[in-house]
């Protein structure tokens, strides 16, 4: 089956062009949701110390992130977060960075995901 999620202002794929791959499968569609965002700025205000190697994502950015839910919300409240970063070293420098961080709030389960996993 070709599943198509439609929302206002999602990134969407071209739906009869990959349909076309797959004449034989069934569409089906299933209406999206829109959900309030909130933006905020968060300077990280990095010293020359605290900025990583070239080869590790700076974690500081997700971790403030992940203080502002806790202060934010409540147990009760929370849903999932969904971090995307672009390569192996990057998912578990930050999947690490976030276990420590956890390890004092006992609010996040880390469930790294990547194409090496079998």
């Amino acid at each position: 089956a070709v599943v198509s999620t439609q929302s206002t202002g999602s990134a969407t794929m071209n739906l009869d062009l990959f349909s076309a791959y797959l004449p034989d499968a069934p569409l089906i569609t299933v209406p999206g949701r829109m959900h309030p965002v909130e933006i905020r700025y968060c300077p990280t205000h990095e010293s020359a110390k605290d900025k990583p190697s070239s080869s590790k994502i700076n974690p500081k950015p997700y971790l403030i992130i992940l203080q502002l839910i806790d202060t934010k919300y409540s147990k009760e409240e929370r849903g999932d977060m969904l971090i995307f970063a672009s390569g192996l070293a990057e998912i578990m420098s930050l999947a690490e960075a976030v276990k420590e961080y956890d390890q004092e709030q006992g609010n996040w389960i880390v469930l790294p995901l990547h194409s090496s996993l079998s």
